[in-house]
């Protein structure tokens, strides 16, 4: 909160002191919505059908309006930083090829002493995880488009997501850690600009990519999604932990529900599955979880605060969440006769 002197010309009617003290405060919004339950698809197709004939109405305008939108760039964005990672991991197997005949003593399957290893049964069913995994990021996504935030929580899942790949990418290429399990890399190293598309397509995959898991960060951001935004915009309002309230009037979760202790529930399922499959050891699994995680919260509490200094980065996150309804306004509130102190007891 900062204090701010202006003074005002005087007025003859209703005189007031030529300085007034005035405190610039932010205005947290109400931004919780009751739940829709079926009637979430009805507004969701509304919105849709709604934007539909705009676009029939002004196609020009319309496309301009979409490619200048946060929206599309987030989602630029998220592909470039894919590609990006595709790339990284095609040359981290170049580089490990090149170790691999530089160390003739080396073993084709190389396994990393884990103690999940010793401790977990094994499993060879590598499709469980990887299609619960796809299933959780997909209903996660389709559940979070049928609420008023969809757009907006869609870029910010597309921005995140597109900064896991960058740091991934450099990760993976800085420290080599080989699959567990024993598969194959099935990339051509000597096309790395095809093959990058081709791993950002998962088409082709590498065998020691094993320093960041990409699907332990991937799960944990549609958990927090859950976890931030389940009770902002519930479908059915549905929950058997307690009466009190699940967060404050503007959006803050102030405890777990039912359905957030399923997703985090279902998430760490999915973890051990990874582990039971030697598809991950506990080490990439946890870098993985620690910085989507910590990524997450990053941002959701810089937005809160973004408006309140110009520079260049709150620039850019001041237009990116534009229409966001849950970002805070920054209002001038008159202080005559009132302290700092005593506004922020109230």
């Amino acid at each position: 909160m900062e204090t701010d002197t202006q003074t005002n010309p005087p007025n003859p009617v209703n005189p007031t002191p030529s300085n007034v003290t005035t405190e610039i405060c932010l205005l947290l919004p109400n931004c919780n919505f009751p739940a829709r339950g079926i009637y979430a698809l009805k507004d969701t197709f509304e919105e849709l059908f709604r934007m539909g004939k705009q676009f029939v109405k002004s196609p020009l305008q319309q496309t301009m309006k979409f490619l200048v939108h946060p929206f599309f760039w987030s989602l630029v964005f998220m592909i470039i930083c894919g590609y990006w990672n595709g790339i990284f991991q095609v040359l981290t197997q170049k580089r490990f090829e090149r170790w691999v005949k530089t160390h003739p003593q080396a073993t084709d399957e190389i396994v990393i002493a884990d103690v999940a290893f010793d401790v977990l049964p094994v499993l060879s069913i590598s499709e469980l995880p990887e299609t619960l995994s796809m299933i959780f990021i997909i209903t996660t996504l389709i559940r979070f488009f049928l609420t008023p935030y969809r757009f907006v929580i869609l870029r910010r899942y597309f921005f995140l997501q597109g900064v896991i790949y960058f740091i991934r990418g450099l990760c993976v290429f800085t420290t080599i850690l080989p699959d567990p399990s024993g598969r194959k890399s099935t990339v051509n190293t000597n096309n790395i600009l095809l093959e990058g598309f081709l791993v950002l397509l998962g088409v082709h995959r590498i065998e020691c990519d094993m320093m960041f898991s990409g699907n332990a960060a991937s799960m944990v951001i549609c958990a927090c999604l859950w976890h931030h935004y389940s009770h902002r915009a519930p479908i059915f309002d549905f929950d058997i932990l307690g009466s009190t309230p699940s967060s404050t009037p503007y959006g803050y979760p102030l405890r777990m529900t039912i359905v957030k202790f399923a997703m985090w529930g279902f998430t760490l399922i999915c973890f051990v599955l990874y582990i039971m499959n030697r598809m991950h050891y506990i080490a990439d699994i946890y870098i993985g979880f620690v910085f989507s995680l910590f990524l997450f919260k990053l941002y959701h509490n810089y937005i809160l605060f973004c408006a309140i200094r110009n520079n260049f980065v709150n620039s850019f996150v001041k237009w990116f969440e534009s229409d966001a309804m849950d970002i805070p306004a920054v209002v001038r509130v008159p202080m005559e006769g009132i302290s700092s102190s005593d506004a922020m007891s109230n």
